[in-house]
């Protein structure tokens, strides 16, 4: 999170460079918030539409006990697994979709928190496909648009 936080830091200067008669504080704070709204979609997948998976349970069940350092080592080392969640959201055509917000907002709207927004999600998108691209040697099948039952969630027994 707080890498993304930071990408969102560099997206504001960013736009800033491209508007700079636009307020800096106001980019920086839409460019943090954007850059961690994509996330949204992890409870999403935990309460919703993942709900049935072991890891969602697995979550659910650390927030429900209040046991916000075990949930983040769980987070840490099974998020990028095979075992970790399909989220909707984080796939290719919302990637280019993004990307064309982000130039539509700066070339056509001339609007700076638009721009910064939609620049922020590109980015963490962009970083988390270098993060499955790192850590599991190739992009998780999201990406793709590929959803499968067998792959929803569940942890080996």
């Amino acid at each position: 999170m707080v890498i993304h936080a930071l990408f969102g830091i560099i997206c504001g200067y960013f736009v800033h460079d491209i508007f700079p008669g636009s307020n800096l504080t106001n980019l920086v704070f839409w460019g943090v918030l954007g850059s961690l709204l994509p996330d949204i979609d992890h409870f999403l997948y935990f309460y919703f539409y993942g709900k049935n998976t072991e890891y969602s349970k697995i979550v659910r069940q650390y927030i429900k006990d209040k046991k916000v350092r075990d949930l983040v080592n769980y987070w840490k080392f099974n998020h990028k697994k095979s075992n970790g969640p399909r989220l909707f959201s984080h796939n290719i055509v919302t990637v280019l979709l993004v990307l064309y917000m982000f130039a539509y907002f700066v070339l056509v709207k001339d609007t700076p928190t638009s721009s910064v927004i939609a620049l922020s999600f590109f980015m963490h998108y962009v970083f988390d496909m270098g993060e499955d691209v790192l850590f599991m040697k190739k992009l998780n099948s999201n990406w793709y648009l590929q959803f499968k039952r067998g792959q929803t969630g569940k942890t080996a027994t």
